[in-house]
């Protein structure tokens, strides 16, 4: 975990200040998630349901939380996501359902389950 403050509250630590402007310039850079020259803000108090200027952010300094981040990052791109993940396992299935040669009615699945039916059967490791 970070220091935010400086010990015996002596004002806020340098590299806090770092991270909140780093964090800054990267919730800039993402479009998606801005309203104008405005930003999400991730505070506890906000919920990233509050838009506010980067100065405004900078000022309070505001306790920036991982789990709250969540939307942020997931409303930049949730569907190509699953969308990726569909295609992969429709070229699996696809894959698995290819003769092993040309001309054999048997499936790549069925080869492969019929081996590990024979393997639990006999109990070999290998």
């Amino acid at each position: 975990m970070y220091e935010k403050n400086l010990p015996n509250r002596a004002g806020l630590n340098p590299e806090f200040q770092d991270g909140v402007t780093a964090f800054i310039e990267w919730a800039k850079s993402q479009q998606a998630n801005m309203d104008g020259e405005k930003i999400r803000c991730p505070c506890r108090k906000c919920k990233n349901e509050v838009f506010k200027t980067p100065d405004e952010m900078m000022v309070r300094g505001r306790v920036l939380l991982m789990p709250i981040l969540v939307h942020i990052i997931m409303v930049v791109a949730p569907y190509n996501y699953m969308r990726g993940l569909a295609d992969r396992f429709q070229d699996v299935l696809h894959t698995a359902e290819q003769p092993l040669w040309n001309g054999c009615t048997t499936s790549q699945l069925a080869a492969v389950a019929e081996l590990m039916d024979i393997k639990v059967d006999d109990q070999l490791s290998e």
